[in-house]
């Protein structure tokens, strides 16, 4: 907002300070409102069209968890399930399938609320306060910053992030804003596809070799991420980060890399880390085998992740060599290291 500056000639401008300036909770849709919307679209889209279009519960409580309520991506969004399923018989799966697609991500990726990604200067001091908050996110999509660092003010302005009601904590605009970012932040430099063909894995066990074998071992000898005592191993926290920033390099080149997957797809857990697209792979990371059924149990039909469209998942547990597994366990990758 702009306004005339009293003694100044011609159409210089300056901004204007709003000091009760409403949040984004305020201007987002509450979820009665949200509901109220999606009930007068259908309606509306029956009105005009002979259509079988129906948006079922679970994909209402999706569309709502990965847009925020924001209005813009709220509109976008049924015009893609609309585009999309009018003709067709309006299955859950094949809808939640269609909010991973490239082609939806594609219809959404020119609104304005993605600008500030487009624009944005990958400065490494950018980068580190936005990968920290990725690492940081709590479950209800806020993080704490450290009010003195200065590159916060340039992303506020910039609309990509955004103080909560209470100015406690930030936020990204909305969910899917986190998950487009993303994307930028842990680029793939080099595909799998260009990798030799001889390979006889999987595509999926390839991608975690390849993976594995581009973790940088420097980072991980030298880190202090352990309890300090005498041979101490790795905390988790440090292994998924390490493997995140390897696993983005050796991204096949049909699929992108997101930390953090859950509310999307209204699912009761955060999983560490999926690939949509085409792929639909979801991965957890763990250490030394601690709680393995714990990671096995999210994956069943009744776990945390059931809302998860996974084509394909893998459990990769790091461990010292002298932990060697006995019973090796269906769909867990056994990474073990000597140092």
């Amino acid at each position: 907002m702009y306004s005339d500056r009293p003694g100044v000639i011609g159409n210089t401008r300056t901004p204007i300070d709003f000091p009760n300036a409403l949040g984004l909770e305020t201007l987002c849709l509450t979820r009665e409102e949200f509901d109220i919307l999606i009930d007068r679209y259908i309606e509306y889209i029956r009105s005009i069209d002979i259509c079988r279009l129906s948006i079922p519960q679970d994909i209402r409580d999706a569309v709502f968890s990965c847009t925020g309520g924001y209005p813009s991506l709220v509109r976008e969004t049924l015009k893609s399930l609309y585009g999309h399923f009018r003709r067709n018989c309006s299955r859950t799966d094949d809808m939640l399938h269609h909010l991973v697609s490239k082609k939806y991500f594609f219809a959404i990726n020119s609104l304005r609320v993605f600008d500030a990604i487009v624009k944005l200067e990958m400065t490494d001091a950018n980068i580190t306060f936005l990968r920290d908050a990725y690492h940081s996110i709590n479950n209800d999509s806020t993080f704490a910053v450290d009010p003195a660092n200065d590159v916060i003010d340039g992303l506020k302005r910039s609309g990509l992030i955004t103080e909560t009601s209470s100015g406690a904590l930030m936020q990204f605009a909305a969910p899917l804003v986190r998950v487009v970012l993303g994307r930028k932040l842990f680029t793939a430099r080099m595909s799998l596809r260009s990798q030799s063909p001889s390979r006889s894995d999987t595509e999926l066990d390839a991608f975690i070799m390849l993976s594995i074998e581009r973790m940088r071992q420097s980072t991980l000898q030298h880190s202090l991420s352990h309890n300090g005592t005498t041979n101490a191993r790795l905390l988790e926290r440090q292994w998924q980060p390490a493997w995140l920033t390897a696993a983005s390099t050796a991204l096949p080149s049909k699929g992108f890399i997101s930390p953090d997957v859950g509310p999307v797809f209204g699912s009761r857990g955060y999983l560490e880390f999926y690939i949509d697209g085409d792929l639909r792979w979801g991965f957890e990371i763990m250490r030394e085998g601690s709680r393995m059924a714990e990671h096995v149990d999210r994956f069943s039909p009744s776990g945390r992740y059931t809302r998860i469209p996974c084509s394909q998942w893998r459990i990769i547990d790091f461990r010292h060599h002298s932990k060697s597994p006995g019973e090796l366990e269906e769909n867990v990758f056994y990474a073990l290291y000597s140092t």
